[in-house]
């Protein structure tokens, strides 16, 4: 069985959900950690699931003598390409945190390593895993409301953690460490969903980006943008730190032959998450619901690479993926300072 590793410090995020997310895997031989931090997080997991886990004096040691065959690699987006790098001449396929760079030219040679190594190398966009999203999937992709138009996304979360002191130290809140700002770190998820619902990519895209809180962060806090898919589709994006807690969200979708939309979130519905479509010619709107928590996605994503290695399957997304989603970021920052549409490469 695969062994599994997770390489995360003090200043790493979502180290609470990687640790869950590896205390409840299955099929895994062995857990490890490295380093004086995660000798502090992890003890209160190891017990959960059964599972053996091992703690090495620092990242190096780790891979070299533990060998992973899955390691999930969360550092700022500043370090995280030394990481990776070193996770995959290590050998072992990478779950990535995004953004995992500042620009994605310092992702590319990753992408290539992966390839040329036949490793995964994937971003952490761990919502395309959900029941809900799979499933809008598959409609889309059995044509239940034809050849995609276009399509509205908007994802608004608090405000209140911008003003908090810690946030304002910390690198999320720098541009120059983080990528950018609500896009890099939350709107990619978004970016992910409608490539993967629509299996198309992005050819150019153009963008406003603010700091509507008017704090003295590098990051921005609130972006637009507009998007045109290889396919023809046109969307449209908003983002943003708005409400005082919690999150609104949604997802529309427009075809030839009827619409879909969802909320990834469960926040406009107080019901949980809905899934709604129409097929035009049919007899009214159809509608499931989906369990409202999501916390089990980065959970979903990890044992899902478990399971590719352990069958010598293909990951749910390739390097090559990744590194279209951080281009697609690059060219809606050099949009939102350039004032033009931008093409992608």
């Amino acid at each position: 069985m695969p062994k599994l590793a997770l390489l995360f410090d003090a200043e790493s995020p979502h180290v609470d959900n990687y640790l869950e997310a590896a205390a409840s895997a299955r099929r895994v031989d062995e857990i490890a950690v490295a380093g004086p931090f995660a000798a502090t997080r992890y003890p209160k997991f190891q017990t959960a699931g059964g599972t053996p886990w091992r703690h090495f004096a620092n990242e190096r040691e780790l891979l070299e003598r533990f060998r992973p065959q899955v390691s999930v690699v969360s550092y700022p987006a500043d370090r995280s390409p030394g990481f990776v790098r070193m996770a995959l001449e290590a050998g072992t396929h990478v779950i990535a945190e995004k953004p995992a760079c500042v620009r994605a030219a310092d992702f590319a040679p990753l992408a290539r390593m992966a390839d040329s190594k036949h490793l995964f190398l994937m971003l952490a966009v761990a919502n395309r895993v959900l029941p809900l999203i799979r499933r809008a999937r598959t409609l889309v992709q059995d044509g239940a409301i034809g050849t995609p138009y276009a399509a509205h996304l908007f994802l608004v979360a608090d405000q209140t953690r911008l003003k908090s002191p810690d946030y304002g130290r910390s690198w999320v809140a720098r541009k120059e460490r983080a990528f950018g700002g609500f896009l890099s770190w939350v709107g990619i998820h978004y970016l992910d969903l409608l490539t993967y619902l629509t299996e198309s990519s992005f050819t150019h895209a153009s963008a406003i980006t603010r700091n509507a809180n008017r704090l003295p962060h590098t990051a921005e806090d609130s972006v637009a943008a507009t998007l045109v898919m290889r396919n023809g589709l046109i969307a449209s994006l908003h983002d943003g730190y708005y409400v005082d807690k919690g999150y609104q969200s949604g997802v529309s979708l427009w075809g030839s032959n009827g619409w879909l939309r969802f909320d990834v979130h469960g926040t406009q519905s107080g019901a949980g998450r809905t899934l709604d479509w129409m097929t035009y010619g049919k007899p009214g709107a159809e509608r499931e619901t989906f369990q409202a928590d999501n916390s089990n996605a980065y959970a979903l994503f990890v044992q899902e690479a478990i399971d590719a290695d352990a069958r010598n399957a293909s990951p749910m997304l390739k390097a090559g993926h990744s590194l279209h989603l951080l281009r697609t970021l690059d060219a809606a920052y050099r949009s939102a300072a350039s004032g033009r549409l931008e093409s992608i490469g």
